[in-house]
């Protein structure tokens, strides 16, 4: 599964780092798409540069705003 946008991806970092196998980033993001990145490797999260070409290739032509993460599905539970 992938997740994309700065939002999205700072809450999962904060939430569920370990659930993020790979951040990509475009280095030419800017100073929010940096901190986040930061806050990443922080965590521990594998993280490459990727020009924005392949960031919105991999987040399908989406607003990705500069990353888009490799992520393990949601672990959905039983209602029961």
């Amino acid at each position: 599964d992938r997740i994309y946008g700065q939002h999205t991806v700072a809450a999962w970092i904060e939430a569920q780092p370990a659930r993020l196998r790979t951040l990509f980033f475009d280095a030419d993001g800017g100073d929010p798409v940096r901190r986040i990145v930061a806050r990443a490797r922080a965590a521990g999260v594998a993280v490459q540069a990727l020009p924005g070409d392949a960031i919105a290739e991999r987040a399908g032509g989406r607003r990705h705003q500069g990353l888009v993460a490799d992520c393990s599905p949601f672990p959905y539970a039983e209602v029961e």
